[in-house]
């Protein structure tokens, strides 16, 4: 897993919804989210990105840091 920087808000649930990310120098605006789950203190959740490209960014709760799990990327992204 890559780190990545995300942009994301929290509804009033404190539901967290990424909106972008920034990996490797380039922005990936977020069109919509998927499927999440938690498991060992990380939340995961699947993002759509341009091109209809399927990601999963993993924000580990204990650090607060966020990653993207490039295994589950539906294609390689650019």
């Amino acid at each position: 897993m890559e780190p990545v920087d995300v942009i994301f808000r929290v509804d009033d649930q404190g539901k967290i919804y990424p909106l972008e990310f920034f990996w490797k120098e380039r922005r990936y605006k977020i069109t919509s989210t998927g499927r999440r789950w938690e498991e060992e203190a990380t939340l995961h959740i699947l993002v759509m990105i341009a091109d209809e490209q399927v990601c999963e960014l993993v924000y580990s709760q204990i650090d607060s840091r966020w990653f993207l799990n490039e295994k589950g990327a539906t294609q390689k992204l650019i």
